[in-house]
């Protein structure tokens, strides 16, 4: 079912589908504030995979028991909206994909994704987060197979994820292109590289679109075993962090 070019929808009546089995549900530039459990019956929410609420601006809030209460679902696109901040944490669910992608999501609660187990697809790119709005924050996933991918590229993470810390699964790609991040600091940047390495042969962190700022507080680096890592992380002088030696350090104290 796809509902679009529909600004006058603002919201849907309750047990709207009936008992219909609906696999995909589709919003897309519409009205829509709000969307709540109550407008599946149980048919609809055990038969509906994926949901698409696209290009609706005045839709700000994901509530978790929605999500909750959509037992069958595993994906959702969730982009181009009005979400300003991720408060309300996901209850336990079967979702695989999340795109929360271009909204002005600026905060996250912590172990905002801890219930939703089966997630390792996790897409918060093109958001308003700060390094200063997510520090500290505990965010636990536990990514099937160990295999995670988290984008927070195109943000404002200009420490990249300072104060993250992943308790259990730590992501195996990690996007933070565009974040305007000029320094890679040691005790950011190396315990999370040593936890990727530790389960991954070929994890990463994109890092293109950076201002990165090589001086000698990036030393670290050229002893980090784990340095390959650093995928399309270029100095603003063109230098490319995985090249570098202690040849470029030498005048360092």
């Amino acid at each position: 079912i796809s509902i679009s070019e529909s600004p006058e929808l603002t919201s849907m009546p309750d047990g709207v589908f009936g008992d219909t089995a609906v696999h995909h549900l589709s919003f897309y530039d519409t009205g829509l504030q709000s969307l709540s459990a109550s407008v599946f019956t149980s048919p609809t929410a055990e038969s509906l995979q994926s949901l698409y609420i696209k290009r609706c601006p005045d839709f700000t809030k994901l509530e978790s028991s929605l999500i909750g209460g959509l037992s069958g679902l595993e994906r959702l696109y969730l982009s181009f909206s009005g979400l300003t901040e991720l408060s309300d944490p996901l209850p336990a669910t079967g979702l695989q994909y999340i795109d929360l992608t271009h909204n002005k999501i600026v905060t996250i609660a912590d172990d905002y994704f801890i219930a939703a187990e089966a997630l390792n697809i996790v897409l918060l790119g093109f958001n308003n987060f700060s390094s200063d709005s997510v520090c500290c924050s505990t965010q636990t996933f536990t990514a099937p197979d160990g295999d995670l991918y988290l984008d927070f590229g195109y943000n404002a993470l200009s420490a990249g994820l300072l104060g993250f810390v992943f308790p259990s699964a730590a992501p195996r790609e990690l996007i933070l292109s565009g974040n305007n991040i000029e320094y890679l600091n040691e005790t950011t940047y190396a315990p999370l590289m040593d936890q990727m390495g530790s389960q991954y042969t070929d994890a990463y962190i994109l890092l293109d679109s950076n201002p990165l700022q090589c001086g000698c507080d990036l030393s670290w680096v050229v002893d980090e075993p784990n340095r390959h890592m650093l995928k399309n992380a270029l100095c603003i002088n063109g230098q490319i962090v995985d090249n570098l030696s202690s040849e470029d350090f030498e005048d360092c104290p």
